[in-house]
């Protein structure tokens, strides 16, 4: 799962609420409130990401933070399961 840290990205340089962070960046103040919520579910590299990463003086790294699902994690087939049984019905198909 990704989470968006942009409000303690912004809160750093003293940007205190979506409004300012909508004017300071000119990014679309709807998008400010789901970036500041961390509601957003897409976010345009070239675009968004970028002019947050100048205004706010820092990186993508900073900006999003990544935890791995344990949920989803134990739903995945094994991946030296899937790997030799595709290698397998490779073979047959030969």
């Amino acid at each position: 799962m990704i989470r968006l840290r942009v409000k303690e990205c912004a809160n750093r340089i003293g940007i205190s609420n979506a409004s300012q962070l909508s004017r300071y960046t000119g990014i679309n103040l709807q998008t400010c409130y789901k970036l500041w919520d961390g509601t957003l579910d897409k976010i345009g590299v070239s675009s968004t990401l970028n002019t947050l990463c100048d205004r706010l003086r820092t990186t993508p790294a900073d900006l999003l933070e990544f935890h791995v699902d344990d949920e989803i994690v134990r739903r995945e087939p094994d991946l030296a399961e899937v790997l030799s049984s595709r290698r397998g019905r490779k073979r047959a198909q030969s």
